[in-house]
């Protein structure tokens, strides 16, 4: 195995040599750079195909234009890279911003071994070409080509893929995908929730109710005879009516004048709808009003009443959706909330800041800025609480004066650790734009412009904490503020403006430092859960430079964990291990010096060690805490199951081969609401599997199993049913599987099909219906699945080929007196080989299955085996 391992690794940096090529990212200043300098605009007339291209202009309230370009190479936008310019007299001026440099000069092949289907094709399955998420249809499918440089500095040609899955979890992967071999780069969740909770102002019972067209102005709507709809020239909304699909704006009967809507009162507000809708519009308005621009490019979507008890809201790419609450919220529609999610979109098509890491919490962060900008537009005050109108206890979601008061969420930059929830990162930047507001005295509307510009130009997919900074305050500088404003605000949480901060890797020295006396070179690392010990060398060339370390912000003299003060350029710091996250180096000119080398070194503790049935129990977490284990597959076995269940909270499981899983980097993820997760592998003798449990939510009380992965006693215990007659009365609580088995022998090849239909019917409750050919189905492989409300379910299979066709029955919800029928009839020509489905077969299998405990029960008349 470990040769095949070998042979396995070596052609892969075969790959890596054939469709990668060294590149960096570096500062540009130089107006050269730029097409065209009598005329910006005709780089877009004659559409050079490497270079900069100008992509829009800004037209400032002080008169300039902001000039913003991105980079292409080949005719391929590179990823990240863009300049942005002043034009004047003829020239530009003022150039900031940056460049991918050396993308293989001459060798660089951009183009693709796939089209943007492919590469969503990809994504969207696991490493056997399982779908990842087959148990619901994906939405809003975004497939874009870039150039983009990965962590080790290689130039790619890469697809960047998006969609959304309307499920009770809601999710919106995104994945960097090569587009010379089909790898998965990087993997992300980039749907961007308001929080955990609802919304609901304009009336709930905490707020007290008001009254549109009496207490604020009406909400715009079309009206035809006495049908008014909830639609205007901005914004429409919709209401699900406790569906997770849907955009067909909301009609009601209007019979006066006043046009009055009542639809509905809930969970304690009086009309969720006629909020939203107001909100809709009012953060157009502001957005127009303030800064001459639209939130978006094209018509909002606001949509009502998702599921059932949601207590959330969220951006999915082309829609607002608010869910209605439960007990610790009201529906989610407030002004905060309604602001905040109408500016992702903003951001999703302005910088783009990827939704994790530091520059998710940018994006968290500047969604919340929004939100009490618009309560200042609609009230003329703010309460620096986000979303406390919704929040059935007292205090609200997040707050802005001190960030910290919600009791997870960080007021400093100091205490960002890698993998942060991007809610609670978001304090560092809604507490630096308090103090510009509130403390420098530029107030909401002023301090909200900086950032909106900023977010325009500067910005990019990737910034972080400092590069965030420095945008806004480039942006102070473009509409002649005083900067030194927005540097003090930031500094007072962490954030340093401008400043040049590179990142160590461990193992992998940078040399050729060089700088005058009390010149100072920043450097950054971080540091996991699991480290046992670091530390930070310099060594080499001429003169003296000395070294500091500190944990969670920059040292400085007189402010450090560690000092190494030699009298040359021999220098070494023991890291004093204060926890996972961020951690800072310095080195300092105390006389000129040259040809320095500083170097990184770590160890890591192995993770604890998963035993075939011998679970781990009683696991707990607070949200964002990541825990770490490891098995290996033996000889006997040829599938192993890693399992969750139990507890209170939500636990998300990740399992990779051969390496530590992250939240951007894994092979097995399920993503279900709780914490009844389980994947399957399946793999040769000896190969290592790492599994990570990361806190969506606080839990406690979760059990962790390893268990063999064989599916024969869901088969065993399927029920044979015979075509044409009913099983009835069929009932079961959520999470119940029932199994049947219709066998087909009897098939002859005639050039004609037959299909089988199962049908669910009758009855009350929720149960939905799956069929695969010769396994057991379960949640996340099939061939057919229907998954909707209520209990009429249908699914139909080619049933061309003899063998068992297996039927599982699984409560989405508990259910009552269903019927099940299975038909089997002839259907039309005979399929070609080339249109057959099914795994790809690849090296590794990973099958995602729900629950893993079987238990015996015995319904009515019908005997069988419910897995749950």
């Amino acid at each position: 195995m470990k040769g095949i391992l070998l042979v396995i690794g070596a052609a892969f940096c075969c790959v890596i040599s054939l469709f990668a090529s060294a590149a960096k990212m570096t500062a540009i200043d130089d107006p050269s750079l730029l097409p065209d300098a009598t005329h910006p605009f005709h780089s877009r007339l004659r559409a050079q195909p490497s270079g900069f291209q100008l992509e829009k202009v800004l037209d400032l309230p002080n008169g300039k234009a902001k000039y913003i370009y991105h980079q292409l190479h080949n005719g391929i936008p590179v990823r990240n890279a863009k300049a942005i310019s002043e034009f004047t007299q003829g020239k530009h001026n003022v150039v900031r911003g940056q460049m991918m440099r050396e993308i293989g000069i001459e060798g660089f092949d951009a183009l693709p071994s796939m089209d943007g289907k492919k590469a969503m094709e990809i994504s969207s399955k696991g490493i056997s070409g399982t779908p990842m998420y087959p148990y619901v249809e994906a939405e809003n499918e975004k497939s874009e080509l870039f150039i983009w440089m990965d962590k080790n500095d290689q130039a790619r040609l890469v697809y960047v893929t998006n969609y959304f899955l309307p499920a009770r979890k809601p999710s919106r992967p995104y994945a960097i995908v090569d587009a010379k071999t089909g790898e998965v780069l990087k993997r992300w969740e980039g749907l961007a929730h308001a929080q955990e909770f609802g919304q609901g102002p304009g009336g709930n019972t905490k707020t007290g109710q008001y009254y549109f067209g009496l207490d604020y102005p009406g909400f715009m709507v079309e009206k035809s005879g006495n049908q008014c709809t909830m639609s205007n020239q901005y914004v429409s909304t919709v209401n699900l009516n406790h569906s997770t699909s849907g955009n067909t704006p909301y009609t009601y009967t209007c019979n006066d004048s006043l046009n009055t809507n009542t639809v509905k009162s809930i969970n304690g507000a009086y009309s969720p709808l006629n909020d939203a809708h107001f909100f809709g519009k009012l953060v157009f308005d502001m957005y127009k009003d303030w800064f001459n621009l639209a939130p978006l490019s094209f018509k909002l979507v606001m949509r009502v009443h998702y599921g059932n008890g949601y207590e959330n809201a969220f951006w999915n790419g082309s829609s607002m959706t608010f869910g209605d609450g439960g007990s610790y919220f009201y529906p989610l529609v407030d002004v905060n909330v309604s602001a905040h999610e109408v500016s992702h979109g903003f951001t999703e098509q302005n910088s783009d800041l990827d939704y994790f890491g530091m520059s998710g919490g940018i994006n968290e962060a500047f969604s919340d800025i929004a939100g009490e900008a618009a309560e200042f537009y609609w009230k003329g005050t703010v309460d620096w609480v986000v979303g406390r109108d919704i929040t059935k206890s007292a205090g609200g979601l997040r707050y802005f004066i001190d960030p910290t008061d919600d009791g997870v969420s960080i007021g400093h930059a100091s205490q960002y650790t890698d993998g942060m929830d991007v809610h609670y990162s978001s304090g560092v930047f809604n507490r630096a734009f308090y103090l510009l507001s509130e403390e420098y005295g530029w107030g909401v509307k002023k301090a909200f412009e900086v950032f909106v510009l900023a977010n325009r130009t500067y910005w990019t997919s990737s910034t972080d904490f400092d590069e965030g900074g420095c945008g806004v305050k480039n942006a102070a500088s473009d509409l002649g503020y005083d900067t030194s404003d927005v540097e003090n605000a930031f500094n007072q949480v962490g954030v340093y403006p401008c400043r040049v901060l590179t990142t160590l890797n461990a193992g992998v020295p940078i040399s050729g430092l060089s700088g005058d006396v009390d010149d100072e070179l920043y450097f950054s690392f971080s540091l996991t859960s699991n480290t046992d010990s670091a530390s930070v060398t310099l060594a080499g060339g001429t003169g003296n430079a000395d070294l500091m370390i500190k944990y969670g912000t920059p040292p400085q003299s007189g402010s450090y964990d560690c000092l190494s003060d030699g009298s040359d350029n021999t220098e070494s710091c023991s890291v004093p291990l204060q926890g996972p996250g961020q951690y800072y180096a310095v080195v300092k000119g105390i006389s000129v010096f040259s040809g320095v080398t500083i170097n990184l070194e770590s160890t890591i503790l192995p993770p604890q060690v998963l035993e075939i049935d011998k679970p781990i129990v009683d696991i707990y977490g607070a949200k964002g805490d990541e825990q770490f284990y490891s098995f290996t597959m033996p000889a006997d076995l040829s599938s192993l199951r890693v399992n969750t269940v139990g507890g209170t909270g939500d636990v998300d499981l990740y399992v990779k081969k051969g390496s530590l899983p992250s939240k951007t980097d894994y092979d097995c993820r399920p993503f279900r609401y709780g914490n009844t997760e389980s994947c399957e592998v399946d793999d040769g003798e000896g190969t290592e599997y790492f599994v990570m449990l990361h806190a969506y939510s606080t839990y406690d009380g979760v059990t962790l199993s390893l268990l063999e992965g064989d599916l024969s006693d869901a088969e065993g215990s399927a029920v044979a049913v015979a075509p044409g007659e009913p099983v009835s009365n069929l009932s079961g609580n959520i999470d119940d599987k029932f199994y049947f088995v219709l066998n087909v022998s009897d098939f002859r090849s005639n050039n004609l099909s037959q299909i089988i239909q199962a049908t669910l019917s009758l009855g009350s409750g929720d149960p939905d219906l799956y069929i695969r050919k010769d396994k057991a189905p379960t949640q996340f492989e099939y061939d057919c699945r229907s998954i909707g409300l209520g209990t009429a379910e249908s699914c139909t299979v080619d049933a061309s080929v003899n063998g068992n066709y297996y039927v599982m029955i699984y409560g989405a919800n508990s259910f009552n007196g269903v019927t099940l029928q299975v038909n089997r009839s002839a259907g039309g020509p005979n399929p070609s080989s080339d249109q057959s489905s099914g795994s790809s077969g690849g090296a590794i299998k990973y099958i995602l299955l729900a629950s893993f405990l079987l238990l015996f029960r015995r319904r009515s008349s019908v005997t069988v085996r419910i897995v749950t």
